[in-house]
């Protein structure tokens, strides 16, 4: 996966692939390697429902971005929120409100993101792909919580997640 911002980015066309490694912990004494598999899906309409519930069916987490800058993007999330909730499991979500660095053209309010977060019972995060702002926090955190939730499944407290590739180090 690109770590760095490039100029010449264009939204998405479909879909497109990347790898990214995180390591996890400390949890539960143990350090972890996540192994993650990213999906990065057009937001545009009509997308979600065509071709949502098979890139969604087995998310082990979703990072829904909107542009700070664009308010329509952050309902636009909406749909694909509605349909990542899973009634029979827990799948870790995140709302990026990118592109925070363009502080003169903001017009989602961080009051927006709360009553829009709440209503969707997700969290969310400012970030800046162009100054790497919470970047890799962002994939750190949500890696995070689907841990906790894969090893909370082991114990019996909920479902277990449909792809995560969790792997312990060697202590």
């Amino acid at each position: 996966m690109l770590s760095e911002f490039d100029d010449r980015y264009l939204r998405t066309v479909g879909v497109v692939v990347h790898k990214r490694v995180v390591y996890l912990g400390p949890i539960e004494g143990r350090t972890y390697e996540a192994n993650l598999t990213v999906w990065d899906v057009l937001g545009a309409p009509g997308f979600v429902g065509r071709y949502g519930d098979a890139y969604l069916a087995n998310a082990a987490g979703v990072l829904a971005v909107c542009d700070v800058t664009r308010p329509e993007t952050l309902e636009g999330l909406s749909p694909w929120l509605e349909r990542a909730a899973d009634p029979l499991r827990t799948v870790p979500t995140i709302i990026l409100a990118n592109k925070v660095d363009l502080t003169e053209h903001v017009r989602i309010t961080e009051d927006d993101l709360s009553a829009f977060c709440t209503r969707h019972h997700v969290t969310f995060l400012e970030t800046s792909a162009k100054t790497g702002q919470n970047v890799g926090a962002a994939f750190a955190k949500l890696a995070d919580r689907a841990l906790r939730i894969s090893l909370a499944a082991g114990r019996g407290k909920s479902q277990p997640l449909a792809e995560s590739s969790f792997e312990r180090l060697p202590e």
